[in-house]
């Protein structure tokens, strides 16, 4: 695996990570909408509670992805400086 793989790599799973952020975000809007809707207090105790129990959910997902994404996003940019760096010392020599 060479640099450009790692790279390549690394651009992928960030762009994935994107993606699923944008996802979760849409999917808790929707989840969170439903909660202040006239219908929500027709629902029993158990719905209700099951309702919450997705919101939370979503939530923690967010979380997670969020906390992923950060770490990655600054190794790949850390990566992709080093390469760059590199790129011009070995022009420099040529």
């Amino acid at each position: 695996m060479g640099l450009m793989g790692l790279s390549s790599r690394l651009e992928f799973a960030i762009t994935e990570l994107r993606v699923q952020m944008l996802s979760t975000e849409v999917l808790f809007g929707f989840q969170l909408q439903s909660t202040f809707r006239e219908e929500f207090s027709h629902l029993s105790g158990p719905a209700r509670a099951l309702d919450v129990v997705a919101l939370t959910s979503l939530v923690v997902t967010l979380c997670a992805l969020i906390a992923v994404h950060s770490p990655a996003g600054r190794e790949y940019k850390a990566h992709w400086r080093r390469d760059r760096h590199r790129g011009a010392r070995a022009s420099q020599r040529t």
